[in-house]
């Protein structure tokens, strides 16, 4: 992924990869719901380009409607960095995967240039802590304590912590 996504993002393709891949998991539920599997939420990491495009939130209705899967089986992963870029219009968009249903997972969260502010936007559901921090614990007292801070912000904020790696 380090090397293919931004390959894909410099040839401006990643953000059809990005549809496509949710047009996938949308179909994958439905084939699964058939089939009688219990229904289960799938998480779709997106790309800063794709979530920055302003066709992005038609394409993820799209998705949903023609296959009739639930927004809420849906969990979009969106890292800080693409939330930062975005800036603005980041609410509005945060705003509209709300109203459809669609939960928000902020990717990575730790590592970029971590502004607050975001984890109160609608949608944002999960926090997922990244692994960078979690791979030393609990050997490494300094990513421990901010460990245990990013769980006590999660839970005052009524966020859903992930711990990126072991989910």
């Amino acid at each position: 992924p380090s090397e293919f996504i931004p390959i894909a993002e410099s040839t401006g393709v990643i953000h059809r990869i990005d549809e496509w891949v949710m047009r996938t998991v949308c179909a994958q539920l439905q084939v699964w719901d058939r089939t009688g599997v219990p229904p289960i939420r799938v998480a779709v990491n997106v790309s800063a380009r794709w979530f920055g495009h302003t066709g992005f939130i038609e394409s993820v209705n799209r998705a949903l409607q023609s296959t009739g899967v639930a927004p809420h089986r849906v969990l979009l992963e969106i890292t800080e960095g693409a939330m930062l870029r975005l800036g603005e219009d980041t609410e509005r968009k945060m705003q509209a995967l709300e109203r459809t249903g669609v939960a928000v997972a902020i990717d990575d969260f730790g590592t970029g240039y971590s502004s607050m502010a975001y984890l109160k936007l609608p949608a944002v559901t999960y926090l997922k802590i990244d692994r960078s921090f979690i791979s030393s614990l609990p050997d490494n007292t300094n990513d421990a304590a901010i460990t245990t801070a990013m769980l006590a912000m999660a839970k005052s904020l009524g966020l859903i912590p992930i711990a990126e790696g072991i989910e």
